[in-house]
């Protein structure tokens, strides 16, 4: 099932780092937090060339659980 919030491509680590809620003590975006977390495999997330790229389900599929595609067939 397509969601048009869920499914919706986000790519580079500064925006993946906004959906994700990787933030400093400021409030800002953390990238640099953000790609050590991607580099390690913590989130769902794919490699085209020097740019990540995932969507907000992948992002949060551990967390939301009935709502990941493997679940809603």
């Amino acid at each position: 099932m397509f969601d048009p919030i869920l499914d919706k491509p986000i790519r580079g680590v500064r925006d993946i780092a906004i959906a994700a809620n990787i933030v400093d003590e400021n409030g800002e975006p953390d990238e640099r937090a953000a790609y050590y977390a991607l580099e390690a495999g913590h989130y769902d997330a794919s490699k085209r060339g020097r740019i990540w790229e995932s969507t907000l389900r992948r992002l949060l599929g551990p967390h939301l659980g009935h709502l990941t595609k493997q679940n809603a067939a």
